[in-house]
């Protein structure tokens, strides 16, 4: 847990949570919109594809709500118990979806078809993960849950590499989109260990790393539709 050391008077912390709640509500904001639009999407296609990348907004943006106590303000205050599971299953729902995504995404099944067993491996880590939110306490749960994005990152980088040397030219977009996202990780890692210091990109780099991964992940299934059709008219 990080608790940055400030000292405001009334009138600044005031300005300072409303602040807060406008970058917050502007950061779902744009998640709202691109969920909407990518199920939109899957509607007029009919690309699995659209519907795994909505899962993965709705289940990785409801992490993040449940992380930033917003799920507790605002939707079960009053179940504790609950919350601490929560964070827990969304852990695990967003790395089911985002393994899911990428599977399909990256072609896996046929380009890297060891990585895509070894992904189906991880994906039971996770199921059972999320199982024994409901069995074990919290504290113990939650740091066997924790080895989900230490291995989740590492994975997709090294299938969306091993795609893009294979001549999958989508899998570039996607190993950009990643990357920022582990970039945002990382600064907010360095930050909770003292390295790197307590300011609006290191407290809010996770939020802005993911809006960046998602808008790139939506313009890569944009791209990956019209290298499909290049390759079926070749």
């Amino acid at each position: 847990m990080t608790f940055p050391i400030l000292l405001r008077s009334g009138a600044a912390m005031s300005r300072h949570i409303v602040n807060e709640q406008f970058l917050l509500g502007m950061f779902y904001g744009v998640l709202a919109i691109m969920l909407g639009y990518n199920l939109f999407v899957y509607f007029s296609l009919r690309d699995i594809s659209y519907l795994y990348y909505v899962a993965y907004i709705a289940t990785y943006g409801t992490f993040l709500f449940i992380w930033n106590g917003l799920a507790f303000q605002y939707w079960w205050s009053e179940s504790p118990l609950w919350h601490n599971r929560s964070i827990i299953v969304f852990m695990g729902l967003s790395g089911l979806s985002v393994f899911r995504f990428s599977q399909n995404y990256l072609d896996t099944r046929h380009l890297a078809p060891r990585a895509h067993r070894f992904m189906n491996a991880v994906m039971v880590y996770f199921i059972v993960g999320m199982a024994l939110a409901f069995v074990l306490p919290y504290s113990t749960a939650i740091r066997i849950m924790y080895g989900a994005p230490i291995i989740t990152l590492p994975i997709i980088v090294t299938v969306s590499v091993i795609s893009m040397r294979r001549g999958y030219r989508p899998a570039r977009y996607f190993l950009f989109a990643w990357i920022l996202l582990l970039t945002s990780i990382a600064s907010a890692a360095l930050r909770n260990v003292n390295l790197l210091p307590s300011g609006a990109l290191t407290i809010y780099g996770l939020q802005i790393g993911s809006a960046l991964e998602i808008f790139l992940l939506s313009l890569g299934l944009a791209d990956r539709i019209n290298f499909i059709k290049h390759v079926n008219h070749a």
